[in-house]
């Protein structure tokens, strides 16, 4: 029984592990998407080139 426990502990710690890896890594995937996708296109430089229509 002492066998099964200890199994069972190391493959819980073994899991949560991986889970916290995988946050980690989806967290800076989607952080470097953001950087070099999302926030280029959501506020992209301009230049003003208008010409004078009164005089």
């Amino acid at each position: 029984m002492a066998l099964f426990s200890a199994q069972s502990y190391m493959l819980a710690r073994e899991y949560s592990a991986h889970v916290k890896d995988r946050q980690v890594l989806s967290g800076e995937m989607l952080r470097e998407y953001d950087e070099k996708f999302v926030m280029p296109r959501a506020m992209p430089l301009v230049r003003d080139a208008s010409t004078m229509t009164d005089e």
